[in-house]
């Protein structure tokens, strides 16, 4: 499992009630474990944007044509998180 090593990343997955944390810490380990077998997306970093989770890919070509992914929790998605 790949440690958090942003202070403020690890607040906001704190934050989530603990079944939501368990589902978004599963997805978080997915993207990076992806991501870091492709070299073309360069580093990857994990900040806040809008005060969700992103993580962002230092080159341009990425997983899914976009530069960052964001991870949020909040009562209008109809499983309670989304990516």
């Amino acid at each position: 499992m790949y440690s958090i090593q942003n202070d403020a990343v690890k607040s906001v997955f704190d934050s989530f009630p603990p079944d939501i944390r368990k589902q978004l810490l599963v997805l978080r380990e997915l993207i990076l474990t992806t991501a870091s077998m492709i070299p073309e997306v360069g580093k990857i970093e994990e900040t806040l944007k809008w005060g969700e989770i992103a993580v962002n890919f230092s080159k341009q070509m990425n997983l899914f044509g976009f530069c960052n992914i964001t991870r949020g929790f909040g009562p209008s998605s109809a499983f309670g998180y989304a990516a």
